[in-house]
C-alpha cells in the first residue's frame, strides 16, 4: 500500500500478513478521491487529527504527509497498533503520530480537541449515527471543524 499524496508520496505502508475478519484497508485510489475531495475545502497544514478504526494508519499518514501537524491514532489490535508505530518509524513521522490500543468508547479522547476525524470501522460494527452520537458526546472536534 502506498501514500498517494504529500511529501511522503509513493512511500510504502506494510499491512499485516495476518488474516483479521472485517479487515480490509482502503484502496489507493479511493483514498486518492477522498483527500483530493478534502483539499477542496481545507488544508491539512497544521491540521490535528484523529484516526479512529486506524488499521494500518494510513488515513494518519496520509494527513501527515500533506502537512498535518499531528494524529492521534485509536486502534483496538494490539498487532495493528504495532504496525502503524513500525510504519511511523520508517517514514519519520513517529513525533507526530500517537497510538492509544484500545476500544474506542474507553479512549481518552476528550483531553484532546481535532480539527478532522477518520472514522473507517471493520463492515456491520458501527453505523454512521453511532459513530457521529460517540464523537458529539466525547466533544473531541474543535472550533469549526
Amino acid at each position: 500500500m502506498r501514500i498517494t499524496g504529500g511529501n511522503l508520496r509513493g512511500r510504502v505502508v506494510k499491512v499485516s500478513n495476518s488474516k483479521v475478519p472485517g479487515f480490509r484497508p482502503t484502496m489507493d485510489f479511493l483514498r486518492e478521491v477522498i483527500f483530493s475531495s478534502l483539499a477542496c475545502y481545507l488544508s491539512f497544514e497544521d491540521k490535528q487529527v484523529l484516526d479512529l478504526y486506524a488499521g494500518t494508519g494510513i488515513f494518519s499518514f496520509e494527513s501527515i504527509s500533506r502537512g498535518a501537524k499531528s494524529s492521534y491514532v485509536v486502534e483496538k489490535d494490539k498487532e495493528f497498533s504495532e504496525i502503524i508505530k513500525n510504519n511511523a518509524i520508517i517514514l519519520g513521522v513517529q513525533q507526530k503520530i500517537t497510538i492509544e490500543t484500545s476500544l474506542i468508547e474507553k479512549s481518552d479522547l476528550n483531553s484532546r480537541k481535532y480539527d478532522l476525524v477518520f472514522a473507517d470501522p471493520p463492515y456491520d460494527t458501527v453505523s454512521f449515527w453511532e459513530y457521529y452520537h460517540l464523537i458529539s458526546q466525547k466533544g473531541v472536534l474543535s472550533d469549526g471543524s
